[in-house]
């Protein structure tokens, strides 16, 4: 099994991606994207698919990454609601 890290320069993610060999074929057995400040969003999980080659399957690895990070990115983030917004503080009756 092989793991590549890839950082892009102005992005806040970090991919690692996974690839191992089954008989005559690659598969993308684990991806991880993290985020600079956030820590790591998703749990290692592995892809569908078998490739060729390890190149191949490294390549679906990181285009589903990127994919995936670009939607985080461009995503709009709905206003919450104020009944759904904690208090502004909370006070506690001592007894």
């Amino acid at each position: 099994m092989s793991c590549y890290e890839v950082t892009g320069h102005s992005s806040p993610f970090m991919f690692r991606v996974w690839c191992a060999n089954r008989a005559d074929s690659w598969f993308v057995s684990g991806v991880e994207i993290r985020h600079r400040s956030l820590g790591q969003l998703f749990p290692k999980r592995s892809l569908p698919g078998l490739y060729d080659s390890k190149p191949l399957a490294l390549a679906r690895g990181i285009h589903w990454c990127e994919c995936v990070a670009h939607q985080l990115l461009e995503a709009e983030v709905p206003e919450v609601p104020s009944g759904l917004l904690p208090p502004g503080r909370i006070v506690r009756e001592l007894r």
